[in-house]
């Protein structure tokens, strides 16, 4: 983890107003880290102009009778 990280996501969370301890920065920056080449992919994904959303059915699984 680059320290530039946290104290990139601390001015983020500043411009929101939002303040949280340096113990939490840190997490949320090694959280950040983890995902990254994640989000990278994501972003990475030509979907032209799609719009692209997920579905939820609380208390339904997909394939049970009834479920979409």
């Amino acid at each position: 983890m680059e320290p530039k990280n946290a104290e990139q996501i601390r001015i983020l969370l500043g411009r929101s107003g939002l303040e949280v301890s340096q113990e939490r920065l840190e997490s949320l920056a090694k959280t950040f880290e983890e995902y990254r080449s994640r989000l990278e992919l994501l972003y990475s994904v030509d979907v032209e102009n799609e719009e692209v959303a997920g579905i939820f059915y609380p208390g339904e699984h997909p394939g049970e009778e009834g479920s979409p």
